[in-house]
């Protein structure tokens, strides 16, 4: 049996927190994770026992490689599949079109979300500790 989950959080000492996502794919007894933040990383276990951790051990990119290699979804792939299995939040969607909006990276610190359809900036939340 397969299943899939992804959680996002912050990360770091208080008075500079990053934020950070994990993708978890399940596969019978295997546990393979994909975490994005201060760093990046990808570990693997079975029955709970570790099979590989690729801390400090490779880049950013590779990681991701490792990680889509191994679950066979890229990463936009399995972001698409969790959406579909968990939904997303009504507040993700276009209020004009009802499209769903689409997330940027901007300038350090700054998460923008549009919509694709209408090229809208709905929402800039930028984190003041990021930049300071």
């Amino acid at each position: 049996m397969r299943s899939i989950n992804r959680k996002s959080g912050v990360e770091g000492p208080e008075h500079d927190p990053y934020g950070y996502t994990e993708r978890t794919m399940y596969v019978e007894a295997k546990k393979i994770t994909l975490h994005e933040g201060l760093s990046t990383w990808v570990e693997a276990t079975e029955y709970g026992s570790p099979l590989f951790n690729t801390t400090r051990e490779i880049t950013f990119s590779d990681s991701i490689y490792v990680f889509e290699h191994i679950t066979g979804l890229t990463v936009k792939q399995f972001d698409k599949a969790y959406e579909r299995v968990h939904g997303v939040p009504k507040d993700f969607r276009c209020r004009q079109c009802k499209a769903l909006l689409q997330t940027a990276g901007g300038h350090v610190g700054e998460e923008i979300i549009y919509c694709e359809i209408h090229g809208l900036v709905w929402h800039e939340p930028v984190t003041l500790s990021m930049i300071e």
